[in-house]
């Protein structure tokens, strides 16, 4: 997972993932406050050692969560190099796609159409567009990250879900990591 701001947090703290056959292997940022930290039983890593980090690690599937057009750059580079690391890209986060205000109006402070625009030039499925919302600061400046106290049918489960359930659902219950090892195996066995 690259990105651990509000949206990174909560997706990696998600526990329906394991659940699924799924397993968060590595946990990549570019902020140095962030880098060293943990969630769960994994530690933040610095984004410049990706490339060793995913080899070692034998990843398979990336997620991106990195706000704002700057870092659509970073996440076009990021699916460069998965896609050279044959690591599957499943899709495009949107995160700070607006700020919802008291009100309840959709401020685009940021510009719009960044989302949609790096998921066609990946050829990948956008899969939501995340709005700044004001119990996201508060839970930012807490250290609690809101999906992670959200009920069921909050947007960062129903988005997790949706990731698990329809982008990449587990074909059987042992992970894709292990699916990967027995496909190596049967076909250096069968080259024998």
């Amino acid at each position: 997972m690259v990105g651990l701001g509000n949206l990174g947090q909560a997706l990696a703290g998600y526990s329906g993932f394991s659940g699924r056959g799924f397993v968060i292997s590595a946990l990549l940022d570019a902020d140095p406050q962030r880098i060293g930290r943990t969630i769960g039983d994994l530690r933040i890593q610095d984004i410049a050692d990706a490339e060793m980090i995913c080899r070692r690690g034998g990843v398979t599937i990336g997620v991106i969560a990195t706000p704002a057009s700057a870092a659509q750059q970073v996440a076009a580079r990021a699916a460069d190099f998965a896609r050279k690391s044959n690591i599957r890209v499943l899709g495009v986060i949107e995160n700070m796609t607006g700020l919802v205000c008291s009100c309840g109006q959709l401020h685009n402070l940021f510009g719009e159409g960044g989302g949609r625009s790096l998921a066609d030039q990946l050829d990948v499925p956008l899969l939501a567009q995340i709005a700044l919302r004001d119990d996201m600061s508060e839970g930012g400046d807490t250290g609690q990250p809101v999906g992670l106290g959200e009920d069921e049918d909050g947007t960062f489960h129903v988005l997790a879900r949706r990731i698990v359930n329809d982008v990449a659902p587990p074909v059987g219950a042992e992970g894709c990591s292990a699916r990967l090892l027995d496909a190596i195996n049967q076909a250096v066995d069968g080259a024998r």
